[in-house]
């Protein structure tokens, strides 16, 4: 398989970091991998909306026993495919339908996701069905109390929705 040809369409909502070293998005985005890697030693973990799976990547070399990454773009799947180790699994699937029975992993990692979903609830009753009693979800969203202070539309083209820490509770 060729390596795919990037586009800006194709980074508008993600992060390929060897495109992108050095700068605020590459570290904030990482961040977020390096707090969830604390979490996932020895774990099953599934990585959702994994987009170039930088961050799969980042959770298998961190001691997870078991990580699948999963996203709806094929697009990113290929991407993460052909430039991650061949000890990591990535998978098309929908994150409000999950192909995995109950109980079935430990942690899910899903960060900067939950703002571009239409059922955002679908998707949470998803990470708990597949999680084992005493699993952990790991997520990030973007605060609206914080990025877009009293707007009513989300300050993102891409996102439906911003919540506020006390919604997101």
């Amino acid at each position: 398989m060729g390596r795919r040809v990037i586009t800006r369409d194709f980074l508008d909502e993600r992060l390929a970091p060897e495109l992108e070293p050095d700068t605020l998005q590459y570290f904030d985005h990482v961040r977020r991998y390096l707090v969830a890697q604390m979490y996932v030693q020895g774990k099953i973990v599934l990585d959702l909306a994994c987009g170039t799976g930088y961050g799969a990547d980042i959770l298998l070399n961190c001691g997870a026993r078991l990580v699948v990454g999963g996203d709806l773009s094929m697009d990113a799947l290929e991407y993460a495919r052909s430039r991650h180790s061949r000890r990591l699994y990535f998978a098309q699937l929908d994150v409000c339908q999950l192909p995995f029975p109950p109980a079935s992993v430990d942690v899910v990692v899903s960060l900067e996701t939950l703002e571009h979903l239409a059922t955002p609830l679908a998707f949470l009753r998803e990470a708990a069905r597949v999680l084992r009693p005493g699993g952990q979800l790991i997520l990030s969203t973007p605060n609206r109390a914080v990025v877009s202070p009293g707007s009513a539309t989300p300050y993102s083209p891409y996102h439906s929705f911003e919540p506020t820490l006390d919604e997101l509770q």
